[in-house]
């Protein structure tokens, strides 16, 4: 039997290293894992102060340029000739964009002359089939155009 009690005393100890190095291995884990977490906490407050830096560079450039457009310093002179040239592109396709949101390009169709009935201004019901975007066969009068339509048959 001391055998017996030798393997027996053997196993305990190998389960005793195990459980032992298992701990070790679970704590390296849990730090690991603090470690891990707490770096990408770092990475996004490092973010956040990159954004916050690139907001405030923005705004020194804006300041820069709405004060001193008319006689930029020159190695800022090429980036606000740039930006002028932008603003002044901007500003011109927002008025595009304003002058066709003010006109009605799709009421009449001047070269075919036809008239659509969500665009006619007569008071009675259109009987023909616009609703489907075809052309009034209606003589209804199209908002730019004050005559009625005439028809071609």
């Amino acid at each position: 039997m001391s055998n017996f009690e030798e393997l027996k005393k053997k196993a305990a100890e190998i389960a005793g290293t195990i459980a032992d190095k298992s701990l070790i291995f679970a704590k390296k884990a849990a730090d690991k894992t603090k470690s891990a977490a707490r770096i990408t906490r770092l990475n996004a407050e490092i973010a956040a102060e990159r954004d916050r830096v690139k907001k405030n560079y923005s705004e020194i450039g804006k300041l820069y340029y709405e004060n001193f457009k008319d006689e930029p310093a020159e190695v800022v002179a090429q980036a606000v000739s740039e930006i002028s040239i932008s603003m002044a592109i901007i500003e011109s396709k927002k008025a595009e964009i304003e002058e066709l949101k003010a006109s009605d390009d799709n009421i009449c169709d001047a070269e075919a002359e036809e008239c659509y009935e969500e665009d006619c201004k007569a008071e009675e019901e259109c009987e023909c089939e616009c609703e489907s975007g075809e052309p009034c066969e209606c003589e209804k009068t199209c908002e730019s155009d004050e005559a009625p339509k005439e028809d071609d048959e």
